[in-house]
């Protein structure tokens, strides 16, 4: 007759295991599930957008991450119905609840176990070359590996006949095996079985990448990077060694007694971390030196400016209006149109006036600059001063002679450029010497009396220069 479990109270002064704590579950299983998460995206961003060259060994990881999340999830599910205290204290309805997540929590961290050796080992093949003693070695371990996650998981997933017997127990007919054996000796085999060939397995899958240090291209950094990761691998090495103490040391949960909610969640959050830091391992290599070549100085800001607009016809307004106003009431009241409303808008419409005229005086002087565009320039000058003369019938504002010169010596510099453009000649000698002193005689002279230009005087003045500079 075959040997059953035995439950007692002998364990219950013991202390409580720091494991079994509440937060410290939560908060190693989330942590490390977190971290394993980002370094998978940031492998699968690289391989997927970068790169473009996705693999069996990228789907392997994704499967291990996904089950290590349903497993991780579970476990911190198991906790509200009773994991880190006594099963014989548990509720009475608490303990299918319990049951059924540890049955997910131990198939999710088999399948993860065996994705997570996989995933490493086509990894392997992606680096060494073919035929090379790395690669056949790689291929063989990935035979096995594969071999080992199906017998052990289906053992896992299917731990009873029909599965549900699992966490419903005898309320359910039916027959259990391996995982779900109601016997402790192949109950405990399995566990124990499983848990060393794991081991064993991380021990051959750390030795593949060794020939990496020893090869003659690699450089001093290169060989520091394969170390680290072999530092990493083993850590991951000395927690599945650990678990597999646990596991021996209570016979699965079963010595002294049995007493699966107290014993089992230092085996539980060794596993998490265990495969959490397995896809650390195998993603950082990835990504790594993607990160690394990244300038991060150039996104950050070392120098700002300022950019403002400043309207000049609103500035010079404002002040040429002040003085026309001034002026235009000081001069002669009668012909006070200087002064009407604001001064800014009369020296609006006065500058309005003189582009027109200017306009047309530049026209006129394009036709006449064929042979000689300095002299005719003076000439219509002269021409123009003389109308101005036979004009001066009233008294205003000088601002207009200003303006006047500012249009002649517009027009002057025009008709430089029309030769300059047909000619292909420029001004030299005398020519450009008495051209400066027309030009600078037309803008500073002042008469002792103060001269005023109409609209009309203007027009005709430039109409005298045109036939001048016609005939």
């Amino acid at each position: 007759m075959a040997q059953a479990f035995y439950y007692g109270s002998s364990n219950f002064d013991e202390p409580l295991p720091w494991t079994n704590r509440r937060d410290v579950i939560w908060g190693m299983v989330i942590t490390f599930m977190i971290m394993s998460w980002l370094c998978a995206i940031f492998r699968f961003y690289v391989r997927f957008k970068i790169v473009h060259s996705l693999g069996w060994d990228d789907l392997f990881l994704a499967g291990t991450v996904l089950a290590m999340t349903a497993g991780s999830i579970s476990t911190c599910l198991s906790v509200h119905y009773g994991l880190g205290q006594h099963f014989l204290l548990l509720d009475p309805q608490d303990i299918p609840s319990y049951l059924l997540t540890f049955y997910i929590s131990n198939a999710c961290y088999n399948l993860a176990t065996s994705f997570i050796k996989l995933a490493l080992l086509f990894q392997f093949l992606r680096i060494f070359e073919r035929g090379t003693i790395a690669h056949r070695a790689a291929q063989c371990l990935i035979v096995f590996t594969a071999l080992w996650s199906v017998a052990y998981c289906f053992l896992a997933w299917f731990p009873c006949s029909p599965v549900r017997k699992i966490w419903l127990g005898d309320a359910v007919p039916g027959r259990c095996y391996g995982y779900g054996a109601p016997e402790p000796g192949p109950f405990v085999a399995t566990y124990i079985s499983h848990g060393a060939i794991n081991v064993a397995l991380d021990v051959l899958t750390l030795l593949v990448p060794l020939p990496l240090l020893r090869k003659a291209s690699s450089t001093r950094a290169d060989r520091l990077r394969v170390a680290g990761l072999l530092a990493m691998g083993l850590v991951v090495l000395a927690i599945a060694g650990w678990r597999l103490q646990t596991i021996v040391h209570h016979q699965a949960a079963t010595y002294p007694t049995r007493d699966p909610t107290w014993y089992a969640p230092v085996t539980f959050v060794l596993a998490a971390v265990e495969v959490d830091i397995a896809a650390i391992c195998a993603s950082i290599p990835i990504f790594w030196p993607v990160i690394s070549t990244l300038q991060w100085g150039k996104i950050f800001i070392t120098h700002e400016i300022r950019v403002t607009r400043e309207d000049r016809v609103a500035v010079a307004g404002g002040g040429g209006g002040a003085s026309s106003g001034g002026g235009g009431g000081s001069s002669n009241n009668s012909h006070g149109s200087a002064g009407k409303g604001p001064g800014g808008g009369v020296r609006r419409e006065r500058e309005e006036e003189g582009e027109a005229d200017r306009a047309a005086f530049l026209s006129q002087s394009s036709v006449a600059s064929s042979s000689s565009p300095i002299g005719r320039a003076t000439h219509n000058y002269g021409s123009s001063r003389g109308s101005v003369h036979q004009h001066q019938q009233h008294a205003g504002d000088d601002s207009t002679e200003h303006l006047f010169s500012r249009v002649l010596n517009s027009a002057s510099r025009n008709a430089s450029d029309v030769e300059l453009g047909h000619g292909r000649k420029s001004v030299s000698g005398p020519s450009r010497r008495t051209h400066q002193r027309h030009h600078s005689s037309a803008r500073w002279s002042r008469s002792s009396r103060t001269r005023s230009l109409t609209r009309a005087g203007t027009t005709k003045g430039l109409s005298s220069s045109s036939s001048s500079s016609s005939s």
